[in-house]
This record gives structure tokens, C-alpha cells and sequence, in this order.
């Protein structure tokens, strides 16, 4: 068995065991709900701000009275930018 490949096997009998003993329970996610998307692939808006809301994270205008395209919206791609979580 190739070496990359026995970590695949190693980690999918790991998972089988487990959920035959009952200790977890894999269920579907459908990609709509994959939070990891947000970092991995491009995104309609509407998806990428229910994702953003699911990670804990706002708009940095919504945190001022900011309108969009003003200044404070416009930091968030310079280099100064923060990330706020709430």
C-alpha cells in the first residue's frame, strides 16, 4: 500500500469504527452549509454573508455608521485592516 494512501485508509476505518460503536454519527452537509467554503472557493453574496455570520464575523461597516464605500469600508482591503469577531 502506497504511503499517502494508508493514512486515507487508517482515517476511514478510524471513522467506521467509531460510528459503529455508536460514539458518532456522520451526517451529510450540503456544500450550502459549508462553512470551510468561505475560504475555499468564490461565493454569491447572499452565501458568503450567512457563511461570514456563521463564523462570528460582521461586516465592518454594519459596526458604524459607516455608509459602504466610505472610508471605513475601503480600510478593509489596506494592509491596516483588522478582523473583528463578535
Amino acid at each position: 500500500m502506497h504511503g499517502r494512501c494508508k493514512h486515507i485508509d487508517v482515517r476511514y476505518h478510524f471513522l467506521r469504527d467509531l460510528t459503529k460503536d455508536n460514539i458518532i454519527e456522520l451526517v451529510h452537509c450540503r456544500s450550502e452549509e459549508q462553512l470551510a467554503d468561505i475560504l475555499t472557493k468564490p461565493l454569491k453574496l447572499d452565501t458568503f454573508c450567512r457563511l461570514r455570520e456563521g463564523l462570528g464575523m460582521r461586516d465592518l461597516c454594519a459596526l458604524s455608521d459607516a455608509e459602504p464605500g466610505e472610508a471605513l469600508c475601503n480600510l478593509a482591503w489596506s494592509s491596516e485592516a483588522c478582523l473583528v469577531l463578535v
